[in-house]
């Protein structure tokens, strides 16, 4: 939790604020003084969680994940917007292996024919970016997909928080609670201008004074 900085996105343009679920700030509060930025677009389908991925399915999250690159681009300068800034797209969805092996041969260069070949071209329309501008933007775009189920991921959530601590699952159950309710609050209207979740806010959600309190964790049955 050390240096990490997560935020809401209405806070540095209109445009991640139109796109983007989450902002991770690495090693520092601000878009200036972050020494990384992970933008994330979060997609959640609970009808469509065993069908594959498209290029299209992606669209509208690329074209827009392309102009706040521009937009960081503006305000940090083009080296340092390049060096800093990443982009995610999460879905509970798998990655079709037509998306993957068109995303692989667009970083390389790879001819692309077929279902692939077309999957290939929707990407490159959607992003607008030519050459090397298309593969660096690649480069720093992961996709996150078919992770586990919403109720496996909570669960997942609770065992850490109890192992963190060595506490009981209700423990946990209740500091997973009251972080939720902290996170709806700060993306919420009356925290509009006081967005930031840091690793203070996140501490004192499950009571504890210190990181230190938590590593190591003593081992307990």
């Amino acid at each position: 939790l050390e240096g990490f900085f997560v935020e809401e996105a209405n806070s540095f343009s209109k445009e991640a604020m139109d796109i983007a679920d989450l902002v991770k700030y690495f090693g520092g509060g601000t878009v200036d003084e972050a020494k990384r930025i992970d933008v994330l677009q979060l997609k959640y389908s609970p009808t469509k969680e065993k069908e594959g991925l498209t290029a299209s399915d992606l669209s509208k999250t690329l074209q827009k994940f392309v102009q706040i690159k521009k937009d960081l681009k503006k305000r940090l300068g083009e080296e340092r917007a390049a060096e800093v800034t990443f982009f995610e797209f999460v879905s509970n969805r798998p990655i079709g292996k037509n998306l993957e092996k068109a995303i692989v041969a667009l970083r390389t260069g790879q001819p692309a024919q077929g279902h692939i070949g077309t999957q290939a071209e929707t990407l490159k329309t959607s992003i607008g970016l030519k050459d090397g501008h298309l593969k660096s933007f690649l480069e720093r775009l992961s996709i996150t997909g078919a992770g586990s189920s919403l109720p496996n991921l909570i669960s997942d959530v609770h065992r850490t928080i109890a192992n963190w601590r060595g506490t009981s699952d209700l423990v946990a159950r209740l500091g997973l609670r009251d972080i939720c309710d902290l996170v709806r609050r700060k993306a919420g209207v009356l925290e509009a201008f006081n967005n930031i979740i840091n690793d203070i806010d996140i501490l004192g959600k499950l009571g504890v004074d210190d990181p230190n309190d938590i590593y190591p964790v003593p081992q307990s049955f």
